[in-house]
């Protein structure tokens, strides 16, 4: 496999916490996929930089922490829209960059948004059904 389809054959979990980040990783190792892992936005931004990743992970609304800056989330979002990526968001976007993603809907570019509380089951079947979607 070469270095750029490595790169590309990637998800991004953008999570400050542990515990939703290791049962992402879990539940997507099957998935034959490297899973890169950053702990906030700015250093999601900086991988999605260096990586490329496919698909993108985003905790907007992370426990105990600052949300994500709607500024940072739409150079994360028209990052991965140039590259032809797909964004899932966890969380709320406010409405400063509510053309960000739907609450209810994807978006034509694929992107979902899951409020919280979310399922991790509908969260992790979207993300593998946007895996499926991108090796075809």
């Amino acid at each position: 496999m070469t270095e750029s389809a490595t790169e590309t054959a990637a998800v991004l979990i953008v999570d400050p916490s542990s515990d939703s980040r290791e049962v992402l990783r879990t539940a997507l190792a099957h998935c034959g996929w490297k899973i890169l892992e950053a702990t906030h936005a700015q250093q999601g931004l900086d991988m999605l930089d260096q990586y490329h990743p496919r698909i993108v992970v985003l905790d907007v609304e992370p426990e105990r922490e600052v949300a994500v800056e709607p500024q940072l989330l739409e150079q994360i979002s028209r990052r991965v829209d140039a590259a032809e990526g797909q964004l899932v968001v966890l969380g709320q976007v406010g409405r400063a960059a509510a053309n960000i993603a739907d609450t209810t809907m994807p978006d034509a570019h694929g992107r979902q948004s899951f409020a919280k509380p979310y399922q991790y089951g509908a969260v992790i079947r979207k993300i593998e059904e946007l895996v499926r979607q991108a090796a075809r």
